[in-house]
């Protein structure tokens, strides 16, 4: 049988089942008006399957829009409540809750994560970015030798954050970072437009916002008398720093010591001689943000680009042989300039 016989026969027997499934009796099944009916039966079963594989791939499509923040979102900073506060002529407010419009990471690889191990004679390191709401993974940095051995870990992600370095012997040092950037648009409730004052009767505009860094594991150690360890945080919105701590220790001073907006958080660490740590640590702040109510009234809506860095270091070196040591893996991080300034109220 030749080919074009064998694919003649298919087709034959493909309309004739399309035929007994809509009904057309067998007696016709191969009358020529039918072979048309069955041309065009053929025809809307294959745009009916392009118009379900359409469907299903709009509603993929509109969940991953959804989960991955479009409409809400999420990034390394969980963005909670926020209120438009409005000072009017007189000293009155207005506060209007503002609602979350968009939340993203700003641009592919605005999270980063970097470690770096090195001892005498070896040194290990590991960078990455991930963009778009990713996880970087879990890096690890780790070297040994006669003289010490060093490791550091560190992982960005919305929740479950790794940021730890542990040193031993005589000679080591490591250190792990983790930065993020990320925007946030806010609009008002459509029931509160008709009641927003005029430009002229504004004074001074802005949004209180309350946000967190969610999940951190954190833990720094180094022998005690001999190494020294530190953590450092840093959150701004706007370029305007936030939130600033820090917790550390050194050879004089064996004991974690907190400074900054982490004093208040100590009771949440374990710590003792050459050591301390955090699990599932979560930094909850608020913070005020200037905004130009005239800009607010014609787009109906504001934003704020925010931006965090941790780093987490610990070493066993004499000063200054640990200034080099410690400043290998800043390659990694792709996110430059970043600027300190005054904390505003």
């Amino acid at each position: 049988m030749g080919i074009a016989t064998a694919n003649l026969i298919a087709k034959l027997e493909y309309r004739g089942r399309l035929i007994r499934r809509f009904g057309i009796s067998d007696s016709l099944r191969f009358n020529p008006e039918n072979i048309c009916m069955t041309d065009r039966l053929e025809r809307s079963m294959f745009y009916r399957k392009q118009t379900h594989f359409f469907v299903h791939f709009m509603c993929v499509l509109t969940f991953c829009v959804a989960g991955f923040g479009f409409s809400g979102g999420a990034s390394a900073t969980t963005v909670g409540a926020a209120q438009l506060v409005l000072g009017l002529d007189g000293g009155a407010q207005q506060v209007v809750n503002l609602l979350i419009k968009r939340l993203i990471d700003v641009g592919v690889g605005a999270r980063g994560a970097a470690v770096a191990a090195v001892v005498k004679t070896d040194s290990d390191k590991k960078g990455a970015n991930s963009g778009f709401f990713g996880d970087t993974g879990l890096l690890i940095a780790s070297v040994a030798d006669a003289d010490g051995a060093a490791e550091a870990k560190a992982r960005n992600k919305l929740r479950g954050k790794v940021n730890t370095v542990a040193t031993s012997g005589k000679i080591a040092a490591a250190r792990s970072v983790l930065t993020w950037k990320g925007r946030v648009v806010w609009e008002a409730p459509t029931a509160a437009l008709p009641v927003l004052p005029d430009v002229s009767k504004v004074v001074s505009a802005q949004v209180n916002v309350a946000y967190a860094i969610e999940g951190t594991d954190v833990s720094v150690s180094s022998p005690a008398g001999l190494g020294a360890g530190s953590w450092d945080v840093e959150h701004s919105w706007n370029g305007k720093t936030s939130f600033l701590g820090g917790v550390g220790f050194d050879q004089s001073n064996p004991e974690a010591t907190f400074s900054g907006d982490l004093s208040a958080l100590s009771g949440m660490f374990s710590s003792g001689p050459g050591f301390f740590s955090a699990s599932g640590l979560t930094l909850a702040d608020t913070f005020g943000i200037s905004v130009d109510y005239a800009e607010f009234l014609s787009m109906g809506e504001v934003s704020a680009e925010f931006a965090g860095r941790m780093v987490a270091e610990a070493a066993i070196v004499p000063v200054p042989a640990a200034l080099p040591l410690l400043a290998v893996g800043l390659g990694f991080l792709g996110i430059a300039g970043w600027c300190r300034k005054t904390k505003i109220s």
